[in-house]
């Protein structure tokens, strides 16, 4: 399971950069895969369900940031978040979510630095998501 999301991302993070949109499709596959892989994690396991249960909140937050904001954060995040929460569970969710943030954080100074965009420059977050989890996946 955590190989086929990784791909997901892979093609989501793609489809983020050069459309600046992520497919209902493949949001909808990432879901399933988190639903199922991390209901495969739960069986048997009471901690487990309370994980997966947390994994949620999250991509939660970033849905409710998503609708405050009127749009400026988008849905397709907090959705894909919503998946590796489920998926990794809660702890290693804040970590790619973290992760994802410094990545952004890094390429914001350089863009801002190398004056190739301003405050309203709008980048694509799902790329950051996948480096994330590809840490979290690989090295964590």
């Amino acid at each position: 399971m955590v190989g086929i999301m990784a791909l997901l991302l892979l093609v989501a993070a793609v489809e983020d950069i050069r459309e600046k949109k992520v497919h209902r499709w493949l949001l909808l596959i990432m879901l399933m895969i988190g639903v199922v892989g991390g209901g495969i994690a739960c069986i048997g396991q009471s901690s487990n369900l309370w994980q997966l249960l947390g994994g949620l909140m999250p991509g939660l937050c970033m849905l409710g940031f998503s609708l405050i904001s009127g749009g400026q954060i988008g849905m397709a995040d907090g959705l894909i978040i919503i998946a590796l929460g489920v998926l990794c569970g809660v702890r290693d969710c804040m970590v790619v979510v973290s992760i994802a943030s410094m990545v952004m954080a890094l390429i914001s100074v350089v863009i801002l630095s190398i004056r190739r965009g301003n405050r309203h420059t709008r980048l694509p977050f799902v790329p950051a998501l996948f480096v994330g989890y590809c840490v979290v996946g690989w090295v964590w």
